[in-house]
């Protein structure tokens, strides 16, 4: 199961807290299910450097150009497929 989840580049410690929690990566033994967590991340020149970093870190980050609530569902699903080609 894949989850996307849009979010704000500021918002690093709400993606911290889905991670500990209902976001966490890996496989649900009970239910045999692969859980994935992948966040769309609208950034700018002020926090790119750190989503970079991060996604370094976690590699679940999508950095996309547009920021906020301007992400419409027409370009995340096209970042998403863009994703999944080049997997």
């Amino acid at each position: 199961m894949i989850i996307l989840v849009l979010s704000r580049g500021l918002n690093f410690d709400y993606r911290q807290a889905i991670r500990a929690t209902w976001g966490r990566n890996g496989k649900y033994k009970k239910n045999n299910i692969y859980v994935q967590t992948i966040f769309f991340v609208g950034t700018d020149d002020s926090v790119q450097s750190a989503i970079r970093n991060e996604q370094a870190m976690f590699n679940d980050v999508v950095e996309i150009g547009k920021v906020g609530i301007e992400i419409t569902t027409n370009y995340t699903e096209i970042c998403l497929l863009n994703v999944h080609l080049s997997s």
